[in-house]
């Protein structure tokens, strides 16, 4: 699974978000409440087989979802004011657990937890949204 498919994901899926992008791609200034996504971490097993000709191992992708909001305090706040964070969290796990991707060697994502980033006085509050994904690599 690649990074393009899930931001391709969170745009049609979570219309509550004026921005959604790609980590390495963002502007220097979006709209709020954003989405901005990033791969997290990518692991691989040990190789299952003992000889040095053949390769096996589970390769698993973690996505992460950051959540960025302006906080209720902030001026000019609006309608993107932090009480959006329920909805978007519904809205970003409704597009991503259980997706698949094109790519039919991997398995659908799961839902890996999350956690607040960023809480500072006049920063965007930030959370973020883990989900992984694994592919039985030959």
């Amino acid at each position: 699974m690649n990074l393009a498919e899930v931001v391709a994901r969170v745009q049609a899926q979570c219309p509550s978000f004026v921005t959604v992008t790609h980590a390495f791609s963002a502007p220097e200034d979006y709209g709020f409440p954003a989405a901005v996504v990033a791969p997290v971490q990518y692991d691989a097993s040990d190789n299952s087989f003992m000889d040095d000709t053949t390769v096996r191992q589970f390769d698993t992708r973690r996505f992460g979802v950051y959540i960025m909001l302006r906080r209720a305090s902030d001026p000019d706040s609006g309608p993107t004011r932090a009480d959006l964070f329920d909805t978007l969290h519904q809205e970003v796990l409704g597009a991503l657990r259980n997706f698949n991707s094109a790519d039919p060697e991997w398995m659908p994502m799961i839902y890996a937890g999350g956690a607040l980033r960023t809480f500072e006085q006049g920063a965007p509050a930030v959370w973020r949204d883990d989900f992984t994904t694994r592919s039985y690599q030959p």
